[in-house]
């Protein structure tokens, strides 16, 4: 987030995560998330700085509201409450988090990000 800073992406891209591993069941030291912010198509990466694409499809997307500490239990309620209540399935694709304001000019119980998951 420095490295986005210092370039100026914050004010006008989204930013968000791509979670790859489930933190309840991966070992912390393998837990794999990539930091994002939305960059123009002509953007060319530098060094540790990659650029990838989101796959479209179809989402189930529930808001978070407090410190994402907390955020496990908005996974827990759309993936074992809502997506069997609704007969849907997670896809393998990673899940998305839309962080929806600054943690720099929030209070933590004030952030909101919106959990996306991918369905089959």
């Amino acid at each position: 987030m420095g490295w986005a800073f210092s370039y100026g992406f914050f004010g006008g891209g989204k930013i968000f995560g791509i979670c790859h591993d489930d933190p309840d069941v991966t070992p912390t030291d393998k837990v794999r998330y990539d930091a994002c912010v939305q960059v123009g198509g002509a953007f060319q990466p530098e060094g540790i700085v990659g650029v990838q694409d989101i796959s479209g499809g179809r989402y189930a997307v529930a808001r978070h509201k407090g410190p994402y500490e907390e955020i496990g239990a908005t996974y827990g309620a759309l993936l074992g409450q809502w997506l069997p209540a609704h007969n849907h399935k997670p896809d393998k694709l990673p899940c998305l988090e839309v962080y929806l304001n600054n943690p720099q000019q929030t209070k933590p119980e004030d952030l909101l990000t919106d959990v996306y998951v991918p369905l089959a």
